[in-house]
């Protein structure tokens, strides 16, 4: 079912409705359905349709409160009901449906450890190895970066080599270790290609989309409010010092924070939505715009967040269209859903 197909006066009703938090989601889906929105979620959707691959575990009820509970954080005050479906869509899309950040998994036949991340895939993913990250072979002959991990191993292989391998997109396998064990390959993980794979809610993937949603919160400074000029323009002024932010923390540290410092990981999803503040308008609208959202986590062309989902060609919009669709045709999924129940949305 297409957005087009819903009852107008159906996506009408559902657009007056907003939650402040975990409790009214979830009240809000109890009296209408009898069950909490995961259970809800588990019953009607997950494992089946758009969502064959995807569901809730019963073990992640108290992470998805934990994350809506974090509403007025990310939204700087309650979320429209489009917002809510969806966010949750893409954030159950993201982290298999536990709603708890996590890091990026790698490694597959071929493309082992940490060459996955590297390596150009094609159908798969995107190289990491490439801007808006800084490649590996600059980086290797880059002052700063050899000073802060130059006593990492492989670091005498690698420093100041002229190899361009390391500025391509094919792990060179055979001369160099996949491991992601610190002891071998730790000069190589503190490179972008690696350190800023994706991590998070939604899956923040490349130094840009760091710099723009986790750098500020690092810092300590708030673009809250901005327009899209302002915003472009802060960022314009403060690149250095955003990226010094980044390059601050080494691997595990970024790791750390990314997954278990909650103002940070509810930071970068704030900062994502107000990406652009007209996102709002468009996943407002009557019938609302989700591709938006998609489209500023995956673009348009395939990109490597297409593995975290665990997707494969031929499933779904996903490979003919890209993310932003991918998002739109999951997100209606939840709202026919609800609409077939044939019951009044009951709205605040």
């Amino acid at each position: 079912m297409s957005l087009h197909e819903l009852p107008r006066s159906f996506a009408a009703s559902v657009a007056r409705h907003a939650f402040e938090d975990a409790a009214a989601i979830n009240d809000h889906f109890e009296r209408k359905f009898g069950l909490e929105f995961p259970a809800w979620f588990r019953t009607a959707c997950g494992g089946r349709g758009a969502w064959r691959e995807r569901n809730i575990p019963a073990d992640a009820d108290a992470n998805f409160a934990l994350a809506w509970n974090n509403t007025r954080q990310i939204f700087g005050g309650p979320a429209s009901f489009f917002q809510f479906v969806c966010l949750a869509s893409i954030i159950i899309n993201e982290t298999g449906g536990t709603f708890a950040p996590i890091s990026e998994r790698y490694g597959r036949r071929g493309h082992p450890g940490i060459a996955y991340l590297f390596d150009a895939i094609a159908g798969v993913k995107q190289s990491y190895n490439k801007a808006p990250n800084v490649p590996a072979g600059k980086l290797f002959n880059d002052r700063d970066f050899i000073a802060a991990h130059g006593d990492l191993p492989p670091a005498p292989r690698l420093k100041n080599t002229s190899d361009a391998r390391w500025n391509g997109q094919a792990y060179p396998q055979g001369e160099f270790s996949t491991s992601d064990r610190p002891a071998e390959t730790g000069f190589i993980m503190e490179t972008d290609f690696f350190k800023f794979r994706g991590r998070g809610l939604i899956q923040t993937t490349f130094r840009g989309n760091y710099l723009k949603t986790a750098a500020p919160v690092l810092l300590g400074r708030s673009i809250d409010g901005m327009t899209s000029a302002q915003r472009e323009q802060f960022f314009r002024d403060n690149q250095t010092e955003l990226n010094a932010a980044l390059d601050a923390l080494d691997d595990r540290e970024l790791a750390r924070r990314c997954l278990h410092d909650a103002n940070l990981a509810y930071g970068m999803v704030k900062h994502f939505v107000y990406k652009d503040p007209s996102t709002f308008r468009r996943v407002n609208d009557t019938p609302p715009d989700f591709s938006y959202w998609g489209a500023l986590i995956g673009g348009s062309r395939a990109s490597g967040t297409e593995m975290v989902s665990g997707l494969r060609p031929g499933i779904g919009p996903l490979h003919r269209q890209g993310y932003g669709e991918f998002v739109q045709w999951r997100a209606t999924e939840i709202l026919a859903r609800i609409q077939e129940s044939g019951l009044p949305i009951r709205c605040m």
